[in-house]
């Protein structure tokens, strides 16, 4: 079915001939085997019973089948997305702890199921790959250190600038040429440079 999909999933190639036999060359699965299958059911080609599909569609019918393809383990049907690893995993669990094949324990956590239940080895190579929760919550709390350092530097920058220009400003428009408005200026310019800590005098 996956090389079906990936050769024959277009208007034009999918009901050629030629993209389902070389979906079945692909998937090593003998196109002769298939076709005396077939023909021995009842063919396609006439307007006959198969004796195949209909034992498959009262099937469907008893045991409620609304989403072809369906896989049962146990009898239970898998819901969801029906891949490897989700087969894989239900037929491990199914097994009371203790008692579960040797290859359900070493291919469970194997990034590449599919070469470790042929090989029964998992490649651990691409099993380091995976990267753990702890690792990813130490990397996220560093970016955001980062990130709180980085926000700090800029608003203190910020924050120097203004106070460098509320000085400017002051020196700019405020004259200096009688004793109480000096001191008033000197006030507000010592109240510029503490960042409005003191107040200003009346």
């Amino acid at each position: 079915m996956t090389e079906f999909l990936l050769e024959c999933d277009s208007s034009e190639f999918f009901t050629s001939e030629f993209c389902i036999d070389y979906s079945l060359k692909n998937a090593n699965i003998n196109v002769e085997v298939v076709d005396s299958c077939m023909r021995d059911s009842g063919g396609t080609s006439e307007d006959r019973k198969n004796t195949l599909l209909d034992l498959e569609i009262a099937a469907q019918s008893r045991r409620g089948v609304v989403v072809l393809p369906s896989v049962f383990v146990n009898t239970v049907a898998l819901r969801g997305v029906i891949s490897s690893y989700t087969v894989f995993n239900a037929i491990c669990t199914g097994f009371l702890s203790g008692t579960e094949p040797a290859i359900c324990l070493s291919c469970i956590h194997c990034q590449n199921l599919t070469v470790c239940v042929k090989s029964g080895l998992c490649d651990l190579s691409q099993s380091s790959r995976v990267v753990s929760k702890r690792f990813l919550g130490l990397t996220i709390f560093l970016i955001c250190v980062v990130f709180g350092l980085v926000s700090y530097l800029h608003w203190m920058k910020i924050r120097e600038e203004m106070r460098d220009q509320v000085r400017g400003i002051l020196a700019e428009y405020m004259p200096l040429d009688g004793g109480e408005i000096a001191e008033n200026v000197s006030s507000v310019m010592d109240f510029a440079k503490n960042s409005g800590s003191t107040a200003l005098n009346a």
